[in-house]
């Protein structure tokens, strides 16, 4: 089923509309929104097929390198199209919780036959959505002529990334390999951002590594038979009323998210997904606070995040959705504590945490997206499909540890339990240039 991108854009908004102004960007601030939604064909879900909204979030705050936390408690990344995913990730995972459960999803079928592996419905695929070019590559855009008295300060900022190109002469790059003030496309960029710097490469680059190597990351995939992969990635550029412009910049616009996000570095066993980018009224932007203006000059210190409840409830949780024509439907629950997170970007912990960055957080300030709480949730999932402790083979690659999940560290626990899907991430730097200058952490 092809999915509109502009309605799919349309609903994206009207959802965000409706889930309470906490954690929204106040009068002086903007953000950013990302969404992911899950399109089914008629068959894959037993009525009108369709789309379901699953995960929104917003930011545009990322931790320096200074702050990050060796354990896991901080989220570091907090740009809402890396905070969406890992929503989509946390949501992914209750989604394969049911199922296991015994319950009907409409995402996933299999497992219990295949050592605990699900895979996709046949018909099912996720579209990603965002409200403005993606930070690094995507956002340098080429080709567009300034008009006017003061135009050229306007496509000076439309044009150009805040992020810093990293380059070093060998491999892997350190945090302080970075060219300064270059606008030079094709490569990978750290994070824009204020003081000290963080090592978190942009967002072009992250969408770049999600097409190659699936969005679903390292921990889940060793619950599945597949990566997972986004189907349409669809920004919007905003662009004054009437303007008679407005079609070359999308399309420019549109080849620069194209380049970023695909073609600078294209897998060659996959078809290029549907890449478009929508010219929005910035009066529309503006009104839910996802465009900076003169009023709106401060990117808003905090990021919000939303997931749905698994599909086998959406009927009784969906009590304001609606379905058009083409079957798009808002399934995000009205905003709860089960389903909704407040963070405070600068420090990485959910809101009200009063503590100072790289600080040890009391557990209620936590996020659910934080790397030790996906972590403990996946623990958790993989005891229950495997019947064990979550440290087992559990259907994943790597052999059990007897409990000792937990105490590994990180990149020893994704080794353990699948290799595979870390030996395809080194591969890719080892034959990729753009990949070789990934920051190491």
């Amino acid at each position: 089923m092809m999915i509109d991108a502009a309605e799919l854009f349309e609903r994206v908004l009207e959802t965000y509309a409706g889930v309470g102004k906490t954690g929204k960007p106040q009068a002086h601030e903007h953000t950013t929104l990302a969404a992911v939604a899950v399109s089914f064909e008629q068959s894959a879900r037993g009525r009108d097929g369709g789309a379901v909204i699953v995960a929104m979030a917003t930011g545009t705050k990322c931790l320096p390198a200074v702050s990050r936390r060796a354990d896991g408690t901080a989220v570091h990344d907090s740009h809402a199209e890396v905070l969406v995913r890992r929503t989509t990730v946390r949501w992914l995972m209750d989604e394969l919780d049911a199922l296991h459960a015994g319950r009907q999803s409409a995402v996933f079928e299999g497992g219990g036959e295949r050592g605990g592996r699900a895979r996709l419905r046949p018909g099912v695929a996720f579209h990603l959505v965002v409200s403005a070019a993606p930070c690094g590559d995507c956002k340098i855009v080429e080709g567009i002529e300034g008009e006017g008295e003061g135009e050229e300060e306007n496509q000076n900022k439309r044009q150009r990334t805040g992020a810093k190109v990293v380059w070093a002469s060998s491999s892997p790059p350190g945090q302080t390999d970075v060219e300064k003030h270059s606008q030079s496309v094709g490569a990978v960029r750290r994070k824009p951002g204020k003081g000290s710097p963080t090592s978190s490469c942009s967002c072009s680059d992250k969408i770049l590594r999600w097409n190659h190597l699936g969005f679903q990351g390292c921990l889940l995939r060793s619950l599945l038979e597949a990566p997972l992969y986004f189907s349409s990635v669809t920004a919007a550029v905003g662009v004054p009323e009437a303007h008679d412009g407005a079609a070359e910049v999308a399309a420019a616009s549109e080849a620069s998210l194209r380049r970023g996000a695909w073609d600078r570095e294209a897998p060659d066993d996959r078809e290029r997904p549907s890449i478009r980018c929508l010219a929005i009224p910035s009066r529309v932007l503006d009104g839910h606070g996802l465009c900076a203006t003169d009023a709106r000059r401060v990117g808003a210190g905090y990021g919000v995040s939303w997931w749905s409840g698994p599909s086998s409830e959406w009927q009784c949780a969906s009590r304001k959705g609606t379905e058009t024509e083409t079957g798009i439907v808002s399934e995000v629950p009205k905003a709860c504590k089960d389903h909704r997170e407040v963070l405070i970007g600068k420090l990485g912990y959910k809101a009200s945490a009063n503590c100072k960055a790289g600080a040890t957080p009391p557990a209620q300030f936590v996020s659910r997206l934080s790397r030790s709480s996906m972590r403990a949730r996946f623990f958790s999932l993989r005891g229950a499909i495997a019947g064990g402790d979550g440290g087992g083979d559990g259907g994943g690659d790597g052999d059990g540890d007897a409990g000792g999940g937990l105490a590994l560290s990180h990149e020893a626990y994704k080794q353990r339990v699948c290799p595979c899907y870390l030996e395809s991430w080194h591969q890719l730097r080892r034959q990729s240039s753009i990949f070789r200058n990934w920051i190491d952490k």
